[in-house]
């Protein structure tokens, strides 16, 4: 572990444990998904639905690549 002012040890890697992602808005999720399904080949491991505060419902697809 390292203070804001040092920097790491040689040996620390500064990605350990580190994720990204990236949200992209379809027009058709089933087409979507099968897809990335095609290009990836995987399959989305989660599909489901968000619901905001304001009642607006957005579906979605989690694949890990």
């Amino acid at each position: 572990m390292t203070s804001a002012n040092e920097r790491p040890a040689s040996d620390d890697d500064v990605l350990d444990h580190a994720s990204a992602s990236l949200t992209l808005h379809v027009r058709d999720l089933d087409k979507s998904v099968q897809w990335y399904s095609s290009v990836f080949r995987t399959e989305a491991i989660h599909r489901g639905t968000d619901t905001s505060l304001d009642g607006t419902s957005t579906s979605f697809a989690v694949f890990v690549l």
